[in-house]
C-alpha cells in the first residue's frame, strides 16, 4: 500500500487549486484511492514547485512504480539521488518500489543514495562531537550498579540546556543517568533544529551508545522524552524502535494519525506513554487524540493536560516530571 507522502502536510483537499499544500493532499487521496494518474499529475506539478526538494522526484517515482512504469520510477529515483536524497533504509525498504529494486539499473541508484546517507551521517556525526550530549550522573551512583537512563530531548530553537534544567534533578531523585542530546542544524536566530526523525534517530543512537560505553546502564529502563519539536522525535523514535525505549514522555507535541499511528503493542514489554500539554496550547486536541491511540493500540498510556498553561512546561515541572518518570518506569 502507497502511505502517505515524505514531508507532505495535510490539509482539506480543493480541486483545482496550485496552492502545493493543497496539491499534497490531493496527492495523498489519490494514491489511497489508487488513482495513478491523477498521482503523477499531481506529482509532477509538486515536483516543479520543489525543484530543490529531492523528496518529491522520490514520491513520484513510488507511484510511477505503482502504475506500473518502471523505467519512470527508475528516472525519478536518480533524480532524487542527484538531488541530495539519503534515506537509504526507506529506498530498501519501501514496499512501492519492490519492482524498481529488480531493474538492472537500481544498483546505481541505490550507491548515489548510499553515498548520500554516508554523507549526512558524517555531516551529523561532525556536529555530534562539535555539540556532545550533557550527561549527568546522580549524586552517590554506584558504578557496578545499572542505573535507568533518561534521554530528554530540547524543543525547536532551544537548546541541551533547557532541557537539562528540568530534569535533572528530577532523574537524580530516580537515581537515574541523564542524557542530553544537543540538535545539530541551526536555526534562524538561535537555537537547534532536530530536522528529521532520521537526524534525531543518529543523534540519539550516538548519544545512547557513548551513554552505554561510559556507564553502567539498566537497558530495560531506557526513557525517552522531548518538548515540542523534540516531543514528536521521541515518539515517531519510539514507534519505530519498540524495543530500544521502556517509556516515553513526549510534551506538548503534535500528531498526525495517518502518519504517526503506532502498531499494536507487541508484548507486555511496550514502552509506556505519559504524554503532557497545556490546556491551551494549540496542539491539545492532537495529544488526545494520540493517547486514546496508543491506549487503543494496546500501550499502558497516562495522560496530563494542565489548565490555563500554553505551549510550554506546566507550572510546577520538577513536581509533573516526577510523575510522569514514575508512570514510564511501572510504578
Amino acid at each position: 500500500m502507497l502511505c502517505l507522502t515524505i514531508n507532505a502536510t495535510l490539509v482539506a483537499h480543493m480541486e483545482g487549486q496550485n496552492d502545493p499544500e493543497l496539491l499534497s493532499h490531493a496527492f495523498d487521496e489519490a494514491c489511497h484511492e489508487g488513482d495513478w494518474r491523477k498521482a503523477i499529475a499531481t506529482g509532477v506539478k509538486l515536483e516543479a514547485l520543489y525543484p530543490n526538494d529531492s523528496h518529491w522526484p522520490y514520491n513520484l517515482a513510488r507511484v510511477y512504480a505503482r502504475s506500473g512504469n518502471v523505467d519512470r520510477a527508475l528516472k525519478g529515483l536518480d533524480r532524487a539521488a542527484r538531488g541530495g536524497f539519503d534515506l537509504f533504509e526507506k529506498l530498501e525498504q519501501d514496499p512501492d518500489l519492490a519492482s524498481v529494486r529488480r531493474h538492472v539499473g537500481f544498483g546505481d541508484v541505490l550507491v548515489r543514495i548510499r553515498h548520500n546517507r554516508d554523507t549526512k551521517n558524517e555531516r551529523l556525526a561532525r556536529g555530534y562531537e562539535k555539540h556532545p550530549p550533557l550527561v549527568f550522573v546522580p549524586p552517590g551512583h554506584d558504578r557496578e550498579r545499572p542505573a535507568p537512563l533518561v534521554i530528554a530531548m530540547h524543543g525547536y530553537g532551544a537548546d541541551a540546556k533547557d532541557m537539562a534544567g528540568a530534569w535533572r534533578d528530577v532523574a537524580a531523585a530516580r537515581g537515574a543517568i541523564l542524557a542530553v542530546p544537543q540538535a545539530v542544524r541551526r536555526v534562524k536566530g538561535a537555537g537547534w533544529s532536530w530536522a528529521r526523525v532520521e537526524d534525531a534517530e543518529f543523534l540519539v543512537q550516538r548519544t545512547l551508545d557513548d551513554v552505554v560505553k561510559a556507564h553502567r546502564i539498566d537497558k530495560n529502563r531506557v526513557i525517552l522524552s522531548g518538548f515540542s519539536q523534540g516531543g514528536f522525535m521521541s515518539y515517531a523514535m519510539a514507534v519505530r524502535n519498540l524495543s530500544l525505549f521502556s517509556g516515553v514522555i513526549p510534551m506538548g507535541t503534535g500528531y498526525q494519525p495517518a502518519i504517526d499511528a503506532p502498531p499494536n503493542a507487541p508484548s507486555d514489554d511496550a514502552p509506556r506513554f505519559y504524554f503532557m500539554v497545556g490546556a491551551q496550547d494549540r496542539v491539545v486536541r492532537e495529544t488526545r487524540k494520540a493517547a486514546r491511540d496508543f491506549e487503543a493500540a494496546g500501550y499502558a498510556v497516562g495522560l496530563r493536560v494542565y489548565p490555563g498553561v500554553g505551549h510550554s512546561f506546566p507550572l510546577d515541572p520538577e513536581s509533573e516530571l516526577r510523575k510522569a518518570l514514575a508512570f514510564v518506569m511501572g510504578d
